[in-house]
């Protein structure tokens, strides 16, 4: 299996399991979701008229072909913006640094097209690191 990171920073997934690391690096194909934004009026606050807006997420723009025996790694935003992709995983659970810089991942979650397919597999809980 090849993971095809699409996110614009290194992504290190940890084994939950024992150790181990694997790094990938990223390949400058960023897929995004659009943003619409209305604006729905003003408030005024020391003379200053500021818009209020609403925006809503569309859809996802940018995202390559599906290949067999590819995952491609994305933010969740994207993977579960596209329940038809059987192809699309996340980083999971967030590790931090002391600092609160994130540093990597506890494996990786699937996106809702492939979440559909694995309706087999253990189901654990996993408290914030």
């Amino acid at each position: 299996m090849k993971i095809r990171n699409l996110t614009p920073h290194e992504v290190t997934l940890h084994a939950d399991v024992g150790s181990g690391t694997v790094t990938i690096a990223p390949e400058g194909n960023y897929p995004r979701r659009s943003l619409v934004r209305t604006i729905l009026g003003h408030i005024v606050i020391d003379d200053v008229a500021l818009p209020v807006v609403r925006t809503t997420i569309g859809d996802v723009e940018g995202l390559p072909e599906a290949k067999p025996g590819v995952l491609l790694l994305v933010s969740a935003l994207i993977a579960e913006g596209c329940p038809e992709r059987d192809d699309l995983i996340s980083p999971g659970a967030l590790i931090r640094d002391d600092a609160g810089k994130v540093i990597g991942a506890v494996g990786i979650c699937a996106g809702a097209g492939l979440a559909a397919l694995r309706q087999d597999v253990e189901v654990r809980q996993y408290d914030a690191i």
